[in-house]
Formats: structure tokens, sequence, C-alpha cells
């Protein structure tokens, strides 16, 4: 864009140098002939010309032509020029969200500042380009995957609007929401009553009555399938169902040992976490708590240790992952418990007082060794 400064002042020497400001309230800025983008030149007699090349929108401001001279300070042009510098936008015409699979979605690009007659435009699907769109507007088939959809001019293919997602509404609502079925009839004469039913195992259960059924902070226990019926003097028909799918983030999450009982330096264990989520567990972490800070283990919904030693025992929790959030698990205790050596156990049978001889002693060394304890008994 080219931005024309016109003024005139008396015959003085040296000349006044032109220069041109940015004002951003509150601040004023000088522009720097440095900069690629920005260009000063006169081909005329009190006319000065600033010329910014491609623009982005950081260059919206105020632009004023001010003089230099060693004589005076700088002097404002008489009035500024407002730059107001817009991107691209995509809208999604109609439908706001398609209802079903390979329904037509027609996407309109537009943008708030005045384009060339008749331009062409650039559309990207996931980045790549479309070769069959080159209009304002643009139709696609709806799929059942999330695809983002975003637009240029030709020309400006590095002003690219923002992606526009779009996809198949699938009856996922998230934990909290509100949501609201409606049910359509024909039927000569009108439908008199309108009747919900949500569909159980044994037998359906009947819902308040009314053309749109809502449900305000909705929780997994919403989710099921629902169907309405008409009614007129004649007759009734039922619809078929629909799936109201909640999603939530993971609950409930427990941290167990696979198999109960003591365990002893040199065995195996296992831990295993498990969580209820919607849409299901993406990673589980395993984390060994410490006084300092937690200890991140290698992730699985399964953690083994094998030949666990003594630096093994403490406390273990795992965290369940999905899109919506996280959870972490009560913590359980890993005991290890050691095995007793020959040295073990004749000092502490000496520190107790009770060693008789030192022949009780030697019968009582294969019991204890076989016998794991975290205090030996002696006898």
């Amino acid at each position: 864009v080219d931005i024309h400064g016109y003024y005139t002042f008396p015959d003085q020497q040296p000349t006044p140098q032109p220069a041109w400001y940015a004002r951003l309230h509150p601040q004023v800025k000088e522009l720097s002939h440095a900069d690629d983008r920005v260009e000063v030149f006169s081909h005329r007699a009190n006319v000065n010309t600033l010329r910014l090349k491609h623009l982005t929108e950081s260059d919206s401001a105020e632009y004023l032509l001010r003089f230099k001279a060693p004589y005076m300070i700088h002097t404002d042009s008489s009035a500024g020029v407002s730059l107001s510098v817009t991107g691209l936008k995509v809208n999604v015409d109609s439908p706001a969200v398609p209802g079903s699979e390979g329904q037509t979605v027609t996407l309109s690009c537009s943008s708030t500042c005045t384009l060339p007659y008749n331009p062409t435009y650039i559309w990207y699907k996931n980045g790549q380009r479309v070769s069959h769109c080159t209009f304002v507007s643009c139709s696609v088939s709806a799929v059942r995957d999330a695809v983002s959809y975003s637009c240029a001019t030709e020309g400006h293919e590095n002003l690219l609007s923002p992606p526009v997602s779009l996809m198949v509404s699938s009856g996922e609502r998230v934990e909290g929401d509100s949501v609201t079925l409606t049910c359509s009839s024909e039927a000569n004469p009108p439908v008199l009553i309108y009747s919900w039913f949500k569909q159980r195992a044994a037998a359906d259960t009947l819902l308040p009555t009314g053309q749109n059924y809502s449900i305000s902070n909705i929780s997994s226990q919403h989710s099921g399938l629902y169907y309405c019926t008409a009614h007129n003097q004649l007759g009734q028909h039922n619809s078929t169902t629909t799936l109201l799918d909640v999603l939530y983030p993971p609950r409930n999450t427990r941290a167990l040992m696979v198999s109960s009982g003591e365990r002893v330096e040199g065995d195996s264990v296992t831990l295993t976490c498990s969580s209820e989520a919607n849409p299901p567990v993406l990673t589980y972490s395993w984390f060994k708590q410490r006084a300092a800070a937690d200890t991140l283990l290698p992730t699985g919904q399964n953690y083994s240790i094998s030949s666990i030693s003594s630096q093994h025992s403490g406390l273990y929790y795992c965290t369940a992952h999905n899109q919506l959030g996280q959870h972490n698990s009560t913590t359980t205790l890993l005991d290890v418990l050691c095995r007793c050596s020959l040295l073990c156990v004749i000092l502490l049978c000496y520190e107790y007082n009770k060693l008789n001889d030192i022949l009780s002693v030697f019968i009582l060394i294969p019991v204890l060794l076989l016998r794991p304890s975290q205090s030996p008994v002696c006898y």
C-alpha cells in the first residue's frame, strides 16, 4: 500500500528531511529504512510517499509524516492516515453442523477488505490444496472424521485464513453440557402429543411429553438410546432411536497389585491400573511417591518389577489420561520383606538374651531362612 503525504513550507536551509511515523496508541515510533518492507520516496515536489510491502495485521496503525531539521523540532502532519489490515476468514454457510456423512456443505471465503474484481480463491483441506475449488464458495462432502478447511486469494497465499473444522455431528456430548432432543412428524390432523422414551433392556422409561426434551447438566447416566412417539386422533408412530453418548474424563482410577500376599526380595510383582472413561483411556502413567518429587515410571496399564529388593518398597499410584482430562488413583503400598542371614539370627537372638546354647540356633536357622519376616523372632 502507498500512503502519500502532501506538504508545503517556506524556503529554508538546509531543507527539512521527511520522516514517517506509526502511531499505535499510546506509542509513536519512527519507521526504519532498514526494514525491507518499508520504502520512502518522492517523485514530485511537495509529495512524499510511504510504501509498505507484504502487509500483516500488525501493520494496522495511524501513519504520520513529520520533518527533521537541526533548527526545528518534529512537526506533525496536518492529519494522520489510518490503515486497517484484516486477514481472510472462512465461514460455514449451511448447515453449521452436518447431520449425516456424505451431506454437502458449502464453505464461503470472505474478507472485510475490498478485493480485486473477480479474484481467484485457493482452498485447502488439511493443508493440501483443493483443486476443484477456485471460487468464493466451495462445496464439500461431510465425513465422520474431523477435517479442517482454510482459504486464501491468489497472489496472497501467505495470508491464509484460520482453519475451520468440519465433521458430522455424532450425538456426542461432554458431561455437564445441556442437550435438547426434538421430535417431528407428518400428520393430518396435526400431532396432538409427542411422548419421549429412553430404551432399556427390561422396559423402556417414559419421559416428559412435548415436542422437545431437554436435559441440563448431563452425566454419563443419561447416555443411551432415545426415541419419540407422535400421536393424533387416528393413531401413533414411533421414531427410530437416536444415541446420546456422554463423554467424560477418567474417574474411579485404581492401582492394584495383580496377586495378593507378602512380597519377598527376589520376587516379581505387577501393578495394574484401571479407570472409567469415555472416550477410553489413552495413556496410563505410573509414579512412585517420594518426599521431594514423585518419580515418573514407565507408562502402560501394567507396571512390572522383576527381582524386587527393599529399594522398591514404597507408595505407588497411577494416572489415567484421555482427551478430556486425567485422574489419579489412590496410592498402593509395596512392602518388600527381606530374608534373614545367619549373622542376623545370631546377633538378634543374643540381643534378646534368649540364646541358650549354640545348638538351638543352628536348629532354628533353616526355619528362619525359609520364613521371611521384618523382625525375626527367637525361640
